[in-house]
């Protein structure tokens, strides 16, 4: 058979071409890092081979590769085998090559969870905030905030390698520094090279609406590292550095004592906050969050504190104050007296309280009449080493928390009667690790949560509930110890208990409370009835419009009670893409108007369909995730390329009311095809309101021949239509175009126009 043709009898350099060509079509391009292997060239097989022809073809390249018979050079044969024995990996096992023909990803079985990995890198199942849209970023560079971006295609294994790294680094920067991811495929590609991005995954860092390419290793640690030295706004102002002599009264004035004690020196112990103890005595007392006595140089120990003070300032509306004592130094002995070195530890951490004693004066209003006092509260943590977590969870604890601590029968009267939203944790404090961490996390979140007002007008309230003193009444809304930590919304006190319920996952605080925030909004989603159907959506008006329709069913539908509440998260996620001004979004509910549902040639449930200026279009992926249906209806929204079949290329064709372009291409096999297929899209945008298909001749070769397309990529234009308005509508013969070897998208749209000057073009506008 074709895929089966013997390799034995190749000369020795047509074996070196080969070689050679495999390696080019396997390697990526130094110009663009968008291509990928080729599994079935590297084999010499097609992709129609059974799984016999492939093992049969495998087995021929591992004889003529065997070291004691190959005529190759040992070094290139060992490589070649390597790359063969890859590729056979994935096509000899049906699985794999399923996914790899769906995905143009390997999974070579080095990670049975690629998949998985896959999908939470897109779905953002993680610390990492994932940029879906280019206004998205626009409005993180407006905020000026600081970002470090992951950039990585889903076409690459290495990608999804660098992106459990980069998840990992999320984690330890939560509440800390951003963390953003960017997939540079299909509608964000773009914003990638506008970068000059060359070569995929990397990582770009964003400080002050400037962004510079990090270049450090993809490795946690020297992550951390960079953020905590280059990323950091707070932890300068807030810290303060004493590696001279420290005495328990050289510490500055906290800023509201300067109006408490006008003109006092910054060494008349005179430095805390006043409130009377007796009728003649005024007790001033001052808290320091962290102090820190250090014995040793210890470079982790001023990375996560600095890390630390980051994310309580940012949490915080006044800054933390964190002052650091070189205990190395004889000046400070005395001071650092008051907490022995412990063994193993190079620094000491406290949080520390500060006390003087003021009585009245005739002469200047107060007088010192005792000497400081210091009281510390150690930081005892079972690990001789700690994190930046470690600590931010050690000042909340000593703090006043800001959730509001509810019990089932306050959770009735406040959260479910009232119009506020509240965000309810659910944890318990018995058998439970993950609630301990998550932990600062909530506090964190109540505490960026406070003062937020939603559009409408509704307030934000983060509560929380015990789960070990209320076992039955968590597990009357779900969650048992299997479930817990779990954080719920309500909205605006109009969730009922039988409703799914709205569960974040535990990720960043800041990104649980964009979620939170989105949620909160109210959805601008329609109810088709049959009176909106006729009147807005298949009136003349209407078809020049845009609607995006879920067609639902009742309860009795397992897949449709799925997608009933996914669908509010495609209407948010179109809703903040760049296209939510060109469509409205609506649901059907098919139990209830049956008759509408068949005049709409509804036959299955549920549906998703949009209609996009009179043409229909249904979703027929399996996948109803939200964020895949949202990207399929975005991506459909902004492109006016049409995809082509057989059917559609015929009617296309004979359409003797308008004029069309159809380009004919193949699959990534084909450099010219890759060159151009970028314009496709700019092209569909330019000639509105020419309607512009593409069809692949890998699939329909058959009907590219029946075309007279004899190389790839082709355009044809067929010039039909009325030459003045008005005029009679009929068919023109067809008018090939030979695309010349390296094209402009310019060049393509001067060829067209001048091809039917009479039409009237309406751009769209472009990226």
């Amino acid at each position: 058979s074709k895929a089966t043709v013997s390799v034995l009898n190749w000369s020795l350099p047509t074996m070196l071409k080969l070689c050679v060509a495999a390696a080019l079509v396997a390697g990526v391009s130094a110009q663009g890092q968008y291509t990928r292997r080729d599994l079935y060239s590297e084999m010499n097989v097609t992709r129609d081979s059974t799984k016999k022809d492939i093992k049969r073809m495998y087995q021929k390249w591992s004889r003529m590769l065997h070291p004691d018979h190959t005529q190759w050079d040992k070094t290139v044969a060992k490589k070649r085998m390597i790359q063969i024995s890859e590729a056979y990996e994935v096509l000899g096992d049906q699985g794999r090559r399923d996914h790899y023909d769906r995905t143009g990803m390997m999974d070579t079985g080095t990670d049975s969870n690629t998949e998985e990995r896959r999908k939470v890198m897109l779905d953002g199942e993680n610390d990492i905030f994932v940029i879906k849209h280019k206004d998205v970023y626009k409005k993180i560079e407006a905020e000026g905030d600081n970002w470090m971006i992951f950039l990585w295609s889903v076409r690459y294994a290495d990608s999804l390698d660098a992106g459990m790294t980069w998840m990992r680094f999320a984690s330890r920067m939560k509440g800390i520094v951003n963390v953003g991811a960017i997939a540079c495929d299909d509608d964000l590609m773009g914003i990638c090279r506008d970068w000059g991005i060359r070569q995929l995954p990397t990582g770009v860092y964003l400080k002050g609406g400037q962004l510079k390419l990090y270049t450090g290793k993809v490795e946690q640690q020297s992550m951390v590292d960079f953020a905590a030295t280059h990323l950091l706004d707070h932890a300068d102002r807030a810290i303060l550095d004493y590696t001279h002599g420290m005495t328990v009264r050289s510490l500055p004035l906290a800023p509201h004592l300067e109006k408490a004690f006008p003109g006092s020196s910054l060494t008349s112990g005179a430095h805390l906050a006043p409130g009377r103890t007796t009728a003649s005595t005024l007790a001033a007392n001052e808290q320091w969050d962290l102090v820190t006595f250090e014995y040793t140089d210890c470079m982790d120990c001023r990375i996560e504190l600095r890390l630390a003070v980051e994310a309580l300032a940012r949490s915080s509306k006044e800054v933390p104050r964190v002052v650091r004592v070189d205990c190395s130094r004889e000046a400070n002995r005395q001071f650092c007296s008051q907490s022995p070195q412990q063994e193993g530890r190079a620094w000491n951490i406290a949080h520390a309280r500060r006390s003087t004693y003021y009585a009245p004066s005739a002469a200047n209003g107060w007088k010192e009449i005792e000497t400081t006092r210091w009281d510390f509260e150690p930081f005892t943590h079972k690990s001789r080493r700690y994190t930046a977590r470690d600590l931010i969870t050690f000042v909340y604890d000593l703090q006043r928390s800001t959730i509001i601590k509810l019990t089932p029968a306050s959770f009735t009267k406040t959260v479910l009667k009232t119009k506020t939203a509240w965000a309810v944790s659910f944890s318990s404090r018995e058998g439970c690790d993950a609630c301990a961490d998550s932990a600062a996390d909530w506090e964190m979140l109540s505490r960026i949560a406070q003062g937020y007002v939603s559009s409408k007008g509704t307030k934000l309230r983060v509560g929380s509930i015990d789960c070990t003193a209320f076992p039955a009444f968590c597990s009357s809304w779900g969650f048992g110890n299997e479930q817990l930590p779990a954080l719920r919304l309500w909205g605006g006190g109009l969730q009922r208990k039988e409703e799914p319920p709205f569960v974040l996952r535990r990720q960043d605080p800041y990104s649980m409370l964009n979620e939170i925030k989105r949620e909160i909004e109210a959805l601008s989603t329609v109810q088709i009835t049959p009176e909106v159907y006729r009147n807005e959506i298949m009136s003349e008006e209407g078809k020049k419009g845009n609607w995006f329709i879920l067609w639902n069913a009742g309860t009795w539908c397992p897949p449709c009670n799925q997608v009933r509440e996914s669908w509010k998260k495609v209407s948010r996620n179109i809703d903040e893409s760049p296209v939510s001004s060109k469509v409205r979004i609506g649901v059907a509910d098919c139990d209830a108007d049956k008759a509408l549902c068949n005049e709409a040639g509804i036959d299955s449930y549920p549906t998703f369909e949009l209609r996009k200026e009179g043409d229909i279009i249904r979703y027929e992926d399996g996948d109803r995730r939200p964020d895949p249906v949202s990207t399929w209806a975005i991506q459909q929204l902004d492109n006016y390329v049409i995809k082509l079949d057989a059917r559609k290329v015929t009617d296309l064709s004979r359409d003797r009311t308008q004029p069309s372009v159809i380009a004919f291409a193949a699959g990534d096999w084909c450099p010219p095809c890759n060159l151009v297929k970028g314009y496709w899209k700019t092209l569909s945008k330019r000639l509105y309101p020419l309607k512009f298909g593409i069809i692949n001749c890998d699939d329909n070769g058959d009907l590219c021949g029946k075309y007279g397309i004899g190389g790839y990529p082709g355009l044809v234009i067929y010039p039909n239509g009325p030459e003045t308005p008005g005029g009679e509508a009929r068919r023109r013969p067809a008018v090939k175009y030979n695309i010349p070897q390296r094209p402009t998208v310019d060049v393509l749209t001067n060829w067209i126009k001048e091809t039917v000057p009479w039409v009237k073009w309406d751009p769209r506008p472009e990226d």
